[in-house]
């Protein structure tokens, strides 16, 4: 990507453990995730759930299989509005007895108003300020990422904001690897994109500022079955309620006794570690209560789970999800502007941001803007 490595500031930005629902959340507040409490996109909450409606019929263990599944997510998502770029996704791999108590966590778009109750985003902070913002590429129908970007023009009169996604090079990278000859000439592609547009946006007289994030990096898997993996183990992961992520295996065990020994047994099988209460707090994922999980039982690398809530995962080369301190988990980040010295966060996009929007910042963010004030000049 040879126009932006050219940009005055090109630096790497530490990331959160899991996925992107927390990493948007932390990058679009300033805040870390026990403040803004996304974390996974499943959550158990019995009470908000769209699938409570089957609770008469939850113990018909009969019926639990992958068509009763897709027939209760269709009927679900006929009564349950959510504008979040998943959706309801099918609940695949879990028990029946289960899906009514659980909902998804994040119900709109990262540039919708009020996204969180939690705490503002910079798009609420952006329209608070009126400022004029145009978005490009986060569509649900074709024409979207790149796609979109190659028929959008800048106008005679640009937005103050203008706001380029470009998911392809996530989904491209977890099909066949993020450093697949596919995915370079990706890439290389949002390079030239994003160059052409600065380029045209300078030539019309206008002075653009150019920042590029991305909400982590990609790591080289091994796909690992679960359900054959515990069976031939021995433990029988159906006999508790649970959640499969790519790299995670959430639990909600009541017993005190039987947790422990589950605990136990899970980090006896050489594939990862339950999260402990003092990693937890390090990573700011402490969430105060058991809506994820109260054994959150962590795998690493090289493995990725094949059979999750999602599905099958049959197409899975790199992912993420993995512990912070690993070089290859890092986000980046890039600016024409440059940036202050030491470490950066995916909480200081925010506030980078609003100050170059001349937005005030709100005093208690845990980021803070990697820009001087002078950087902002209208």
């Amino acid at each position: 990507m040879p126009f932006l490595s050219s940009q005055p500031t090109v630096r790497r930005m530490h990331t959160e453990l899991g996925y992107s629902v927390t990493c948007h959340a932390s990058m679009y507040t300033g805040v870390r995730p026990d403040r803004h409490g996304l974390w996974f996109i499943w959550q158990r909450r019995p009470q908000t759930s769209p699938f409570r409606w089957m609770r008469p019929f939850r113990f018909l263990d009969r019926i639990d299989n992958l068509p009763m599944h897709v027939l209760a997510t269709k009927i679900s998502r006929r009564f349950t509005r959510t504008s979040s770029w998943f959706g309801i996704p099918y609940p695949v791999h879990v028990r029946w007895r289960d899906i009514p108590d659980l909902d998804v966590a994040e119900r709109k778009l990262w540039p919708e108003p009020h996204y969180l109750e939690t705490a503002p985003t910079i798009f609420d902070l952006m329209q608070a300020g009126g400022i004029r913002v145009e978005i490009v590429g986060m569509n649900r129908k074709p024409p979207r990422g790149l796609s979109a970007w190659r028929t959008w023009q800048p106008s005679a009169n640009p937005a103050r904001f203008t706001f380029l996604f470009a998911g392809d090079v996530d989904h491209e990278s977890h099909a066949l690897g993020q450093d697949s000859p596919q995915v370079t000439s990706l890439v290389k592609q949002v390079d030239e994109l994003i160059e052409d547009r600065y380029v045209r946006m300078a030539a019309s007289g206008a002075r653009p500022r150019l920042v590029v994030w991305s909400d982590h990096g990609h790591h080289d898997v091994r796909p690992l079955n679960p359900l054959a993996f515990f069976k031939d183990r021995g433990f029988e992961l159906r006999r508790y309620p649970h959640v499969i992520d790519t790299n995670f295996i959430r639990f909600w065990i009541d017993d005190v006794e039987e947790r422990a020994r589950c605990v136990n047994a899970l980090d006896e099988l050489g594939i990862g570690h339950v999260l402990t209460a003092d990693e937890l707090t390090q990573y700011r994922v402490d969430m105060r209560d058991d809506r994820y999980g109260n054994v959150i039982f962590y795998v690493d690398l090289p493995w990725a789970l094949s059979h999750t809530i999602w599905g099958f995962g049959r197409r899975l080369a790199s992912a993420h999800g993995y512990l912070p301190s690993y070089p290859k988990s890092d986000a980046v980040f890039v600016s024409s502007e440059p940036a202050r010295e030491g470490p950066l966060d995916l909480v200081d996009v925010a506030p980078s941001l609003a100050t170059l929007l001349d937005l005030p910042v709100p005093a208690d963010l845990d980021g803070s803007s990697v820009f001087t004030s002078e950087a902002a000049t209208g």
